[in-house]
């Protein structure tokens, strides 16, 4: 996962709510609340800057009420966990049905049954010799 560009994106997102509250947060401001000063807050998203996972939770920790709403939850498309677990999800439909000799509808529509049924209780979900 890239954090820079990931802090980067929080930054954004946390300086247009704040524009369109009314006020204009500048990195200064940003820094501050952070902990840093704004001379390392530039370097760090910056060409040289390593931005890590920390970063990214003190950050979202103290920007949690503007970035509440925006920030994508588990199950939205944009969540990186979920685009991961649709693309797998896809490359593996499109593998059985090669191997299968299916159609891509014909996986998709085994894969949703299956997903009911376990919705329902009827079947565990769980790897079963």
């Amino acid at each position: 996962m890239d954090f820079k560009k990931e802090l980067k994106k929080l930054i954004e997102i946390v300086k247009e709510h704040s524009r369109a509250a009314g006020s204009k947060l500048t990195n200064e401001q940003i820094a501050k609340r952070l902990g840093y000063e704004r001379p390392y807050l530039s370097q760090l998203i910056g060409p040289r800057g390593v931005v890590n996972e920390s970063h990214i939770l003190v950050f979202k920790s103290k920007f949690k009420d503007e970035l509440k709403g925006i920030i994508p939850t588990p199950g939205d498309p944009t969540n990186a966990d979920t685009a991961l677990l649709l693309a797998f999800l896809k490359d593996y439909i499109e593998y059985k049905a090669v191997n299968e000799g299916l159609t891509v509808k014909a996986v998709r529509a085994q894969i949703a049954k299956r997903a009911e049924r376990i919705r329902e209780g009827l079947e565990s979900g769980i790897m079963e010799d």
